[in-house]
């Protein structure tokens, strides 16, 4: 159990924590079952969109649809996707995010069907996909 406030990759810098979060790492066979089934033949680009109490955090602010837009162009042009899987806590919103020539790319995974822990899991689980196929 760790607890911080780790909002910028910095913190992943301080080895002690580098190596308590990698040791945390385990992944449920539930998470890797979920992704299989998800997954079939396709190549998916993960993308989280997050607004929840964001929005009411003026530290923070929101990130605009045109950084989504130039970002997934960039992520298309260097890895071989097919397919991009949209977790977020506001669907509907996040769908909006998305650039009118991706959204026939996209695949919403509904959040709710799984819990906190799965969700990220099943995302970590994606982060190779572009590249390569789960093993």
């Amino acid at each position: 159990f760790l607890v911080g406030y780790f909002q910028s990759f910095r913190y992943f810098s301080e080895d002690k924590v580098a190596s308590d979060m990698k040791r945390l790492r385990t992944f449920g066979s539930r998470a890797q079952d979920i992704y299989r089934a998800l997954a079939e033949e396709e190549l998916p680009l993960v993308i989280h969109i997050r607004r929840g109490d964001y929005r009411f955090e003026s530290k923070f602010g929101l990130i605009a649809s045109d950084y989504y837009e130039k970002a997934i162009e960039m992520q298309f042009k260097k890895m071989n996707c097919e397919k991009i899987w949209l977790f977020s806590d506001e669907e509907d919103f996040a769908k909006s995010m998305i650039a009118n020539k991706f959204k026939s790319k996209v695949r919403v995974i509904p959040g709710e069907n799984f819990t906190s822990a799965e969700n990220l899991e099943i995302m970590s689980l994606c982060h190779f996909s572009c590249s390569r196929s789960f093993q």
